[in-house]
């Protein structure tokens, strides 16, 4: 089912102001901002999803809780995401497959995943 999220202003801090769960698939989130807004897939299958034009404040996490692995699936496109800082820090590649970030102003570049033949990472 989708879904347009848009014109938001979160004056408060949350645990995550914006997530997507299970097999979230082409939503919209765009044109709003936060004090220290997160973007959050949360526990995979978010597939196909576009935020655009949202300011993170001060982006201290912006994709969340990146550390237990894969959040996203495929396809989830960030278009024109900004922070207090001018500078976004990216997820680390086991984050989501194919991720594509447009005009994140200067994005803190990670690392490349590269894949096995078994669809396992390799150690770079």
């Amino acid at each position: 089912m989708d879904h347009v999220v848009s014109g938001f202003n979160f004056k408060t801090n949350m645990k995550y102001e914006i997530a997507l769960m299970y097999f979230a698939i082409g939503n919209v989130v765009t044109s709003g901002r936060g004090v220290d807004l997160t973007l959050e897939l949360q526990y995979g299958a978010s597939y196909g999803n576009l935020f655009t034009n949202i300011h993170l404040g001060a982006g201290t996490s912006p994709f969340g809780w990146v550390a237990r692995g894969q959040d996203g699936s495929g396809y989830n496109t960030f278009w024109n995401i900004r922070t207090d800082t001018d500078t976004l820090t990216l997820p680390p590649a086991t984050w989501a497959p194919r991720p594509t970030f447009v005009n994140a102003e200067q994005a803190t570049m990670v690392r490349l995943l590269v894949m096995d033949d078994k669809g396992m990472p390799y150690k770079l």
